[in-house]
This record gives structure tokens, C-alpha cells and sequence, in this order.
């Protein structure tokens, strides 16, 4: 203890004396650098003179040092000389705001400038006539030739220090002006004269351009805005300099920063579609082409909607602007261009059938519009998107409006779509339906490429015929040499693993890669092999199957589904291995994702506790960083669901959000609705209900699914008193929005909860806020849940509710006895 204290002693001292040494240091410094500066000025001394006098001379003030640098500045440099800057130097400076003594004591024009916007003597007028005086005399200094270095820094801070200046004397004009001291004119009027005077000497900016111009679009001159944004953009050809936009260059810029550069493209773009009702004139392409030339891509309505904002534009203007915008765009569509069909691709994904559904028929519809036929690719792309939205019957009645109503004539492409929708719909007669559509195909003019083989092969797995996707895939091998054959046998294995012969799929697995080791095998004895003779064995021994990571994902997947982990850890060993040579293989986050998904599944199948899933998470997260993987939103998502819907682990889940939100600037919805719906499953509806808002500011829009989670909440857990207040403020911040208000899930929700607490006032108030309402559908369980409430006496449902339920159930009998039709092939 007593050693302990002694070190600590001689620590602090050592400190003490080292901070004066510093110190001491810092005055020897200062008062060598005065004193050698001041003898160095003196040309009358000489360098013996000099040391002798350094040799006695003695620390000075910080005051002295700063009071004899300004002395020897002013007296003896010329550069600083006090006929050309009188009162430069101030002992106690004071700051000027009257502009005339700033004058008189023959301030920078910059300073000057900056005066000018403080000056509270200063009317609108004076400031104009004022500026253009002192911008005037500086360009007078410049020509005539002053080549001082003073005149030249002066000139060259006055370019630098104008943007910032240009907009400070928008702000005092406009603020003046709303005192009333601008003569009761428009603010365009008095920053049309400062873009005058800045134009004339060269001192333009693009940021003070678009400030001019948007309060010309507030004001309604639209064909003003237009002219003047066109005399601008010839302008900044001439100085490209000043479209540089100076808040770039940080590197830190969010995500609803718009540019400088790019919202002055933005400003003629509004302007132009704004003046063209003013003019009365339709919207001309090639001008809007024209405009939008040297901006580099189309507007998007995000950024669109970030301009509005930033300029303030009324909301009737901007959806003008919006509406007129979104018609040109669909004038340039290209409807057989598969990017037009991207954001549909998309839905499909995500399973958002009613939406998918939606988007095909406004292009079809929109695409006839334009009298542009679309080709019979475009129409296998159509069927692919429904078959990855799984609506297979959708996507066979497209084969028959495609070749049928359309008198499309088939391709392979749409040979080949016809075939996969078979192979994954589950038809009772699937397997007579692919063989049916092969030999369509084989008949027809088209001929049967890798393709066709492989959905061939994917939909003979689907049936359980492993021996006849075998003898396929050797078929391909004998006749069409061509073809890559390593893409096919991965289908084979994929499509054995997705069909439910995951032991079989390992198996072939193991034999395609015992093949590749022989064929490996075989290269290298061929590199000791006469020239021709090794050239014929490599040939031979080329590799015939690589597979990719997206196959050892799924093999990983089947191993952990089925607990066979060491079957797992080998495949992930193979894949860290394979990831060596070739990078396309190496374990990514779809890799890891799928480990903690299981992990996080096994965990809770066996009741781990929270200490043994987080020291397992940590391992793992180990060997992502290891392998240079970082967690993703996805991925960290899909964990915080997990452990949040664990009671043994939801602090965990809880905790791992919080990080997310530490090391993510901003979360995505579906993170959000994730872990919304995890803690009201948990019934920790205080957190829920912070998230809620929370994602409300983060800018989630106030839609039905978002806040039916917390319905859903309550109606597990129910809180009248919550309830009825969580459904007055969504009431009250939906009333009159069609797609915000509460539907049929919403009262779903509400009454199965109001059921369970048993509160029969409550009850009342939800069957009343129904019929208000007025639905359009009810869905299923809402007329049982009526009929029960009114069964128990607990309530009286009102006639009219009763009758448009009973009208919705009678619309959906009828619509399910309506025959269905059959698809057909010839």
C-alpha cells in the first residue's frame, strides 16, 4: 500500500515539474522569437550586436509580444503600410457597425460589405445604392492597375467571403422588408438588384441564384423565374467556378442534402412546368430534355419532394408539379425495357401479391396507351414476376392473354416461363402438365435452350423423379456439350433440397466435388505431359461443376434445419476454405445470417439461457469480423426479432436494438415494424408505443399496417384506457386521409380486445366507431365476432352495420363460386 502511494507521489511530482518546464519553455520561446525578429528588422545592428543583445534581453508580456509585432508590421512592411490601411491596427478594437466610419477608416471592401447587413441605420435603398458603390470602387482599384499585395488579398477574400455575404444581405433585405421598410415591394424586386450588381462583377453564385429564384416561384413569376434561370445557366458556362457547391466537399452530407448545382437544375425544371398553365402551352420534351442536360439523370420524386421542402413551395404547386412530372415520365417509358419493371420485380420479392397485381395492370393499361406492343420476352418477364410472387395461376392465364388475346407468338423465353410455373404450382396433374408443355416445345419452332433444361429438371424434382432429372441432366451432357453443365447440376442439387431430398442433394454434392478433385488431379499430370499430349489431358479434365455460394447457402441451411451440425460446420470450413481462392465463394451475410437465425431458433427449442446464446452470438460475430462481413440492418433485424420474441432473451434483443440504433444514422421501417411487433408480443407495450413515435419522427408514414401493430398489442394485452386513447389520436390524425384510416384490421383489433376485457361500454364504442366508418370490406372474422357480441346480449349492433356486413359476406360467396379458368397451352 505504502509502495503503491510513494509511486503515485513521485507521478504527480513529475507532472508537476514537467508542466513547468513546459511552460517555462513556451516563455523562452515566445521571447527568443520577439527579440530575434526586432533585432533581424534593424539593418543598422549588426550580427554581434545582435547576440549581445539577445544575450541580456528578458521575458516579455504576451502584450508586449503582440503590441511590437503590429508596431514592426505597420512601420517597416509596406505591404501593411498605415497610408494604405489606416486604423489597422486597434489596441482595444471594438466592433464597427456604422457603415460610414467603416469607410472612413478604410475598411476592405469585404468588411465593408459585411457592415452594409448590420448597419442598423440602414434602409433597403441605402444598402442597394451603397453596395454598388463600394463593388464599384473596388473594380475601379482593379483596373487601374493597383498591384499592391493588400489590393490583391482583398480582391481575392472578396471572392471567397461573397457567398456567404450575397446571403446575408438577402436575409437583412427580406427581414426590411417585412418591417416595412422596403417601401412595400416584392423581396424579388430588392434581390433582383443584388444579383445585378454580383453578375456585374463577377461575384455570382449558384446558391445565390436558386435563393432568387425560388422567391420568385413563391411568388408566383414563374415565367420570370424561367427567363431569368435561363440567362443564369449561360452565365455559369462562362464560370463554371461559381457552381461549385462548398458544403460537398465535408464528405458528410444526409440523405435529403440536395446540391447546390443540382437544385438549380431542379429550379428551371419547376419553373418551366409551372409557367407552362401561365403560358398556356403543353410541356415540350426536348426543352425539358434540354433543361435537364447537364444535371446527368432525371429528377427522382424523393428528391423532387427534398426541393419542395427546402424551398418551401405550396403543397398544390408541388403535386402540380408532381402530377405534370410523372405523365412525362411515363411518355419515355420503355415497356419492353426490363428496368420499367424493376419496382414491380420488387414487390414480388416481398410477397405483396394485391400490389403486384396492381402495378402489371397500370403498365399493360399505360403501355397501350402509348400504342407500344410488348414483345414476347417482355411478356416471359411478366409470367417470372408472378411465378416469384408464387401466383402461378396468375402467371398461366398471361401465357393465354399473351398468345391468345394478344396474338403473341411464343419464344423460348416464354416456352421456358410456361414450363417453371408448372414446375412450382401444385397441380394435382403437375407432372403431366410439364411433360404436356416439353413437348409442346420440342414441336414448336423454338428449340429448348440450358434454360428449358434446367426448369425441365426443377419441375421433375418437384414431382419426386430424381431418376428422371438425373437422366436429363446426362442427356444435356451427350447432345449439348455446349451447354453449362455446372449451372445444371446446381439446379439439380437446389432443386432437390428445396423439394424435400436434402440427403440425396448432399450425397450428389460430395460426388460432383469427388469429380472435381479427380479432374484437378488430372490437370497437374498433364502439366508434366509433351505439349499436345497435356493440352488434350487438360481438356478432358476441365472442371465440370462450381458451385456457387448461393448452393452452399441452402446446403448450409438444410444441415442447420435439421441439426446436422457437423455436416454445418464442415460445409462453412469448405466455404472459408473455397473463399480463399475464389472471393465469390467465400462465406457472405446471407451465410451468417442463416448460422444466427438457427442459432438463435435452436436456443430457443432447447430453453438456452441468455449467457449461452450471447457468448455463442459473440463467436460468431467473431468470425464475421474475420472474415471481413459486416453485420447488416437485415441481419441484425432478423437477430433483434429473435431474441425480442424469447422471454428468456428479450433484454438481449432489447439491448442489441439499442446498438443498432447507436451505429445506424437512420433505421428502416422494417426494422422498426419488427421490433414494434416483438415487444407488443412480449407485452411491453410502453417500449412499443415509444418506438411507434419514435419511427413516426423518422419519417414512417402514419399507414394502417404501421399502427395496426399496436392495435394488435392491445387486443392481446388489453388496456381500455390505452386503447381508447392510442385510437383518438390515430383518429384524429387520419380523419380525412382514405389511405390512413383505420380498416377492417383496425377494428378487428379493436373488438377482439374490447371482447376480451370484458368492459361492455368499450364494446359499444368500438361497434359504433364501425358503423361510422362505414367499411368497405369486413374480412372474416369480423361477422363472426358481431354475431357473438350480439349473441351474449353484451351489445346492440345498429341495422345499418349489420346490412353492409351481410352485403360484404353475400359479394364474397359470390365471387368464390365464380369458375375458375383452366389454363390452356395450344
Amino acid at each position: 500500500m505504502l509502495s503503491r502511494f510513494l509511486a503515485s507521489s513521485r507521478r504527480t511530482a513529475l507532472a508537476v515539474q514537467n508542466k513547468a518546464y513546459v511552460y517555462a519553455t513556451l516563455r523562452k520561446r515566445a521571447t527568443l522569437k520577439t527579440t530575434y525578429k526586432r533585432f533581424y528588422s534593424e539593418d543598422t545592428r549588426n550580427a554581434d550586436e545582435a547576440d549581445s543583445n539577445f544575450e541580456e534581453e528578458k521575458p516579455v508580456s504576451t502584450e508586449t509580444v503582440k503590441r511590437n509585432y503590429y508596431e514592426r508590421r505597420n512601420a517597416n512592411d509596406n505591404r501593411y503600410n498605415r497610408e494604405d490601411r489606416p486604423g489597422y491596427y486597434r489596441e482595444n478594437r471594438e466592433k464597427i457597425t456604422d457603415f460610414a466610419e467603416a469607410q472612413e477608416k478604410g475598411l476592405s471592401t469585404t468588411s465593408l460589405i459585411g457592415i452594409l447587413t448590420s448597419d442598423p441605420t440602414m434602409g433597403p435603398t441605402e444598402i442597394l445604392d451603397n453596395l454598388e458603390m463600394v463593388l464599384a470602387a473596388n473594380e475601379e482599384r482593379k483596373q487601374s492597375g493597383e498591384n499592391s499585395a493588400y489590393a490583391y488579398k482583398d480582391s481575392y477574400r472578396l471572392v471567397n467571403a461573397s457567398v456567404p455575404l450575397g446571403h446575408k444581405l438577402f436575409s437583412r433585405l427580406h427581414q426590411l422588408n417585412s418591417e416595412d421598410k422596403g417601401g412595400n415591394v416584392q423581396d424579388s424586386v430588392l434581390f433582383s438588384n443584388v444579383i445585378k450588381s454580383f453578375t456585374k462583377y463577377k461575384l455570382l453564385h449558384v446558391s445565390h441564384m436558386n435563393r432568387y429564384l425560388q422567391c420568385l416561384i413563391n411568388e408566383g413569376q414563374f415565367s420570370r423565374a424561367l427567363s431569368t434561370w435561363i440567362n443564369a445557366l449561360d452565365y455559369f458556362k462562362g464560370q463554371p467556378e461559381r457552381m461549385v457547391d462548398f458544403r460537398e466537399t465535408n464528405g458528410h452530407t444526409p440523405k435529403s442534402f440536395i446540391g447546390s448545382t443540382e437544385q438549380f437544375f431542379y429550379s428551371g425544371l419547376v419553373s418551366y412546368i409551372l409557367s407552362l398553365e401561365e403560358n398556356k402551352s403543353k410541356l415540350d420534351p426536348d426543352f425539358v430534355e434540354l433543361i435537364l442536360k447537364d444535371l446527368g439523370s432525371d429528377p427522382s420524386f424523393s428528391s423532387l419532394s427534398n426541393f419542395f421542402r427546402l424551398t418551401h413551395l405550396d403543397s398544390k404547386l408541388a403535386n402540380h408539379v408532381k402530377y405534370i412530372w410523372m405523365n412525362y415520365l411515363r411518355s419515355k417509358i420503355d415497356y419492353n425495357n426490363k428496368a420499367s419493371w424493376a419496382n414491380v420485380l420488387t414487390a414480388a420479392k416481398e410477397n405483396k401479391t394485391a400490389k403486384v397485381e396492381d402495378l402489371i395492370t397500370n403498365n399493360i393499361a399505360n403501355a397501350e396507351k402509348k400504342g407500344q406492343a410488348l414483345t414476347s420476352e417482355t411478356w416471359a418477364h411478366i409470367m417470372l414476376i408472378y411465378t416469384v410472387d408464387k401466383n402461378y395461376t396468375k402467371a398461366l392465364s398471361t401465357w393465354k392473354m399473351a398468345t391468345q388475346d394478344y396474338k403473341i407468338t411464343p419464344t423460348v423465353a416464354l416456352w421456358n416461363q410456361l414450363l417453371l410455373a408448372n414446375a412450382r404450382s401444385s397441380s394435382a396433374n403437375r407432372l403431366l402438365r410439364i411433360e404436356s408443355v416439353w413437348k409442346l416445345l420440342k414441336n414448336s419452332d423454338c428449340k429448348p435452350n440450358a434454360e428449358s433444361y434446367r426448369y425441365l429438371m426443377e419441375g421433375y424434382s418437384a414431382c419426386g423423379l430424381l431418376s428422371k432429372s438425373m437422366k436429363t441432366l446426362e442427356k444435356v451432357e451427350e447432345e449439348h456439350p455446349e451447354f453449362p453443365v455446372s449451372g445444371l447440376k446446381e439446379q439439380l442439387i437446389s432443386g432437390m433440397i428445396e423439394n424435400g431430398f436434402g440427403k440425396e442433394a448432399d450425397q450428389l454434392f460430395k460426388l460432383y466435388n469427388k469429380e472435381n478433385l479427380l479432374a484437378e488431379a488430372e490437370r497437374k499430370n498433364g502439366d508434366g505431359a509433351d505439349a499436345e499430349k497435356g493440352a488434350q489431358i487438360k481438356a478432358d479434365a476441365t472442371e465440370k461443376f462450381k458451385p456457387s455460394i448461393v448452393l452452399y447457402n441452402k446446403l448450409l441451411h438444410y444441415f442447420l434445419k435439421n441439426d446436422r451440425f457437423d455436416s454445418a460446420t464442415e460445409i462453412l470450413n469448405d466455404m472459408i476454405e473455397a473463399g480463399k481462392k475464389d472471393k465469390s465463394l467465400a462465406p457472405d451475410i446471407a451465410t451468417w445470417t442463416t448460422v444466427v437465425d438457427m442459432l438463435m431458433k435452436q436456443a430457443k427449442k432447447i430453453g438456452a439461457s441468455e449467457e449461452f446464446i450471447t457468448n455463442e452470438l459473440s463467436k460468431i460475430l467473431q468470425a464475421m469480423r474475420d472474415n471481413n462481413i459486416r453485420l447488416n440492418e437485415q441481419a441484425m433485424t432478423m437477430i433483434v426479432t429473435n431474441l425480442s420474441r424469447n422471454p428468456r432473451t428479450a433484454e438481449l434483443g432489447w439491448q442489441f436494438f439499442l446498438t443498432m440504433k447507436k451505429a445506424s444514422k437512420r433505421l428502416s421501417t422494417v426494422t422498426y415494424t419488427s421490433v414494434i411487433y416483438s415487444e407488443c408480443l412480449g407485452n411491453r407495450m410502453d417500449r412499443a408505443l415509444e418506438l411507434f413515435t419514435e419511427g413516426l419522427e423518422e419519417g414512417i408514414k402514419l399507414r394502417p399496417q404501421y399502427y395496426n401493430l399496436i392495435f394488435k398489442g392491445f387486443s392481446d394485452h388489453p388496456n381500455v384506457e390505452s386503447t381508447m386513447k392510442f385510437y383518438k389520436f390515430i383518429n384524429m390524425k387520419t380523419k380525412g386521409k382514405p389511405d390512413e384510416v383505420p380498416n377492417f384490421f383496425t377494428f378487428y383489433y379493436l373488438l377482439r380486445g374490447a371482447m376480451f376485457s370484458g368492459d361492455k361500454k368499450f364494446v359499444q364504442f368500438v361497434v359504433d366507431e364501425m358503423d361510422k366508418s362505414e367499411l368497405k370490406h369486413y374480412g372474416k372474422m369480423i361477422p363472426g365476432l358481431l354475431e357473438e357480441v350480439e349473441g351474449t346480449g353484451m351489445v346492440t349492433v345498429p341495422e345499418s352495420l349489420k346490412k353492409r356486413v351481410e352485403e360484404d359476406v353475400n359479394f364474397e360467396k359470390k365471387r368464390k363460386q365464380q369458375p375458375k379458368e383452366k389454363a390452356r397451352y395450344e
